[in-house]
């Protein structure tokens, strides 16, 4: 095996950065244009300003089992350093965290390939796709992006090491990235649970016990800060070729049914999109699937061809798939995605071998990704527009605690009309 220290050029690196760190601007520009009015963006501007420090781990009872404290700690602490007026802030910092996932899938499949060409152009893929544009558009979605800048972060330290034991201050390490993870999203629990897998099946002790510490440790701090967050979960699900607002209970045998279509739809669009809609209905987008179909063989060919560490990496989304059983959602298979990036990367460098087909494949490559970021550049400005055309007076949190005083409070900021929410014939 090549020797992964010598892949070291921070010059390139950072070339890298900047230029995911464009093509990102490029595609997701229009999130600056957003205004906090309704939805998921009113609801966590709201919940941070009215939100006590007391009140940063139990977080909110009413959205559980839904519990999130990091990326919520972290949009409290920027709501008391920046104007509320100031939004774009808050969405270059989603942008940025993306780019940085993007970026350290790169330095994964550069470790794992040692051709800076194929990881950039899977991190590409991976920045642009549609799956990701919920993270960039809704404020509070950072946490599936925070999730997984940890969890790749923790895959990088684990196959820079390679056949090596980590030391114990890169187990320390890790132990805190795989705890963070979830820490930002339940979905996170993906890369802790792969670590102790891939350690039980190459009998790594040094994976095994930062994997399990973390794991206990996220059990234990949900339990003690929110009670477990179990219960029941409502929303709108795709069950085949109908979508139904319905509640799932893990423990109730009739939501069986439902819980295992929702795995199995998360098991079939993390390596190929385009057979469900966002709530998991079955629906056929051809251009989708013809994408994702070309980084699907290239995965295939990586996990056949490449070095052990790629079993790690599937594990990841299996473990992705496995954690969608409550509900289907495109935004909750962020980091299976990822992990399907690192693979198709991986069989990028290795295939094909001969230069003409080499050049013929990174052209389709470079046009696929261009389609694909084209595409996503569409849907951002479509769903950005929609956003700012929405008024804070119909959003729920009026209801809630101080919901219409910050209503009000937004709508000043912005100079709209009836800010006081006077209901007018």
């Amino acid at each position: 095996m090549h020797d992964r220290a010598s892949l070291v050029d921070g010059r390139v690196d950072v070339a890298a950065f900047c230029l995911l760190a464009a093509l990102g601007a490029a595609v997701y520009w229009p999130i600056f244009g957003i205004r906090a009015l309704n939805g998921d963006n009113l609801y966590i501007l709201w919940w941070v300003h009215t939100a006590p420090a007391s009140a940063l781990l139990r977080l909110d009872p009413q959205i559980y089992p839904e519990w999130r404290p990091l990326p919520f700690q972290l949009i409290w602490l920027e709501h008391r350093l920046v104007p509320l007026g100031a939004v774009a802030v808050h969405h270059a910092i989603n942008l940025w965290i993306w780019v940085t996932c993007a970026w350290l899938a790169y330095r994964i499949v550069l470790l794992l390939s040692s051709s800076r060409l194929a990881g950039f152009l899977a991190a590409a893929w991976l920045l642009s796709d549609q799956r990701s544009v919920q993270t960039l558009l809704l404020i509070v979605e950072r946490q599936t992006s925070l999730a997984g800048c940890f969890g790749l972060l923790a895959v990088f330290l684990v196959v820079r090491a390679a056949d090596r034991r980590l030391t114990t201050s890169e187990s320390a390490a890790v132990a805190l990235l795989l705890l963070a993870s979830p820490l930002s999203k339940e979905y996170g629990l993906s890369f802790p649970l792969a670590c102790l897998a891939y350690a039980g099946w190459r009998s790594r002790r040094d994976l095994a016990w930062p994997a399990a510490i973390a794991a206990v440790l996220y059990a234990t701090l949900r339990l003690a800060f929110a009670g477990a967050a179990v219960g029941r979960y409502c929303d709108d699900m795709g069950f085949f070729f109908r979508s139904a607002s319905q509640c799932i209970d893990p423990a109730s045998p009739g939501s069986l049914a439902q819980m295992a279509y929702n795995v199995a739809a998360s098991a079939i669009s993390i390596p190929l999109q385009g057979l469900f809609d966002h709530q998991g209905m079955i629906g056929i987008a051809r251009a989708r699937i013809a994408t994702t179909a070309v980084f699907l063989t290239l995965a295939v060919a990586g996990l056949s061809k490449g070095p052990r560490e790629l079993r790690l990496v599937v594990l990841v989304v299996l473990f992705n798939a496995a954690l969608g059983f409550l509900v289907y959602r495109d935004r909750n298979l962020v980091l299976g995605t990822s992990a399907m990036a690192i693979l198709a990367g991986a069989g990028l460098a290795r295939w094909p071998v001969g230069r003409t087909a080499r050049v013929a494949a990174l052209i389709l490559l470079i046009v696929v990704v261009g389609r694909q970021a084209y595409e996503t550049r569409k849907l951002v400005v479509q769903d950005a527009s929609e956003l700012s055309a929405e008024d804070p007076c119909g959003s729920e949190i009026i209801a809630r605690p101080g919901g219409l005083q910050f209503a009000t409070l937004v709508k000043t900021t912005y100079g709209l009309g009836n800010p006081t929410c006077l209901k007018t014939e």
